[in-house]
């Protein structure tokens, strides 16, 4: 149940990339950053937009290998336990 809960909590988060200034993360829309007050110019938007494609393809290239690599293992185990 707490994997469900934290899944939907998630949808409802913006995503976050990092201030080119202090490299915290910044949430996607904001135009100043939270923890050194860089004013967010266009460029560093569309750097943090970029960031985010980046760590989005990057997820979904680990789940592309591990999640059937995960099946293979666990079949794998299951045939010989059993």
């Amino acid at each position: 149940m707490a994997l469900a809960h934290r899944a939907a909590w998630m949808r409802t988060q913006k995503p976050t990339g990092p201030c080119p200034r202090c490299g915290l993360h910044v949430q996607w829309g904001d135009r100043q950053c939270p923890h050194c007050g860089h004013q967010l110019t266009q460029a560093d938007i569309d750097g943090i937009k970029s960031y985010i494609s980046e760590q989005k393809a990057l997820g979904m290239k680990r789940a592309i290998i591990w999640v059937p690599l995960m099946f293979v293992v666990l079949t794998g185990l299951f045939y010989v336990l059993i």
